[in-house]
């Protein structure tokens, strides 16, 4: 399964109670559709708009700087499409969690299923964007002795229930 990073709170809001962040924004598009592992990044963005920063505690709370996961698989969505943002209308609630200025693209994000334990994960971007688009999730259990193992391919059930697991280079199209 394909997995992206996103830094918090955009991770969450894509799981918040009234759904309001249904597209991801990116400067490249994706060819890709199918299930997406959606990943909290360790980075938190706090350089946020007072109508962003409202909703945010209108979603989780006054807290929700401190309490929002990071580092953590969150859960997974369908990537339904991937379109320009010239092309596609969000509603007010959608556009204030995305940057939908010309020349990027949205990708619309379906059926999100929040994980009922988020496993921690060690991220490690791919190089570089071309790199990732073809980019296959191969989420690997972290070896705990030096001995390189042979990677294998999770399930996104076996991911909620595991407890730490590593996003490998070439596992996220992020």
């Amino acid at each position: 399964m394909r997995a992206i990073s996103l830094w918090q709170p955009w991770a969450s809001l894509i799981f918040s109670p009234r759904l309001v962040k249904r597209h991801e924004t990116r400067h490249w598009a994706t060819v890709y559709r199918g299930p997406l592992v959606i990943h909290a990044a360790q980075k938190l963005a706090t350089n946020l708009d007072d109508d962003l920063a409202e909703l945010l505690i209108d979603e989780f709370g006054s807290g929700w700087v401190s309490e929002l996961p990071r580092g953590r698989m969150l859960g997974t969505v369908r990537l339904a499409d991937c379109r320009a943002t010239e092309v596609i209308d969000p509603d007010t609630l959608d556009r204030l969690c995305g940057d939908w200025t010309p020349g990027r693209f949205a990708w619309r994000l379906e059926e999100p299923k929040l994980f009922t334990h988020a496993p921690r994960v060690i991220g490690r971007p791919p190089k570089t964007s071309t790199e990732s688009a073809e980019a296959r999730a191969a989420v690997s259990p972290i070896a705990s002795s030096s001995r390189r193992r042979r990677r294998r391919r999770w399930t996104a059930a076996e991911c909620s229930r595991s407890a730490t697991l590593r996003l490998t280079r070439d596992s996220c199209i992020c």
